[in-house]
């Protein structure tokens, strides 16, 4: 797969804008265990400005909910999405919509894996007290 520089120039914020919404495509390479065990979540997610959206004590140090509503497509590869106690593995062409859920996104391939998002600001949702996700699992007839 052929790499680019990250074309990002000004400071990366995971939430959408007030009102607004974000697209991005992130590439998620491989994960090394011994790294990741390592890793401060927090940190890293508090230079996006949004270290308090991470779930503190989760089973992988990225888990976090964010309440915009959020659109997710496997472009290449696969990938893990865990939540707090199921994990899902996606593939390309799979489609992800979440919102308010605790949710990690862990590559244990050798290949990198590209997501498109897209992220819609909204309000807290809950449908019977549950936060939503709905996994269209396209290339696995789901």
């Amino acid at each position: 797969m052929e790499r680019h520089d990250d074309p990002v120039t000004g400071p990366l914020i995971l939430h959408p804008p007030k009102n607004g919404s974000v697209f991005r495509i992130v590439q998620f390479d491989p994960e090394n265990p011994d790294e990741l065990a390592k890793l401060d979540g927090k940190a890293a997610f508090s230079e996006m400005g949004a270290g308090e959206n991470v779930v503190e004590g989760a089973r992988h140090p990225f888990m976090h909910r964010t309440d915009s509503l959020d659109y997710a497509v496997v472009l290449t590869g696969e990938i893990y999405m865990m939540m707090d106690e199921d994990e899902y593995l996606v593939k390309a062409g799979d489609v992800i919509i979440q919102q308010g859920t605790n949710h990690a996104w862990s590559n244990r391939g050798t290949e990198p894996c590209q997501i498109a998002f897209i992220l819609i600001d909204a309000e807290k949702a809950l449908v019977s007290d549950k936060a939503i996700c709905l996994i269209c699992l396209t290339s696995s007839g789901w």
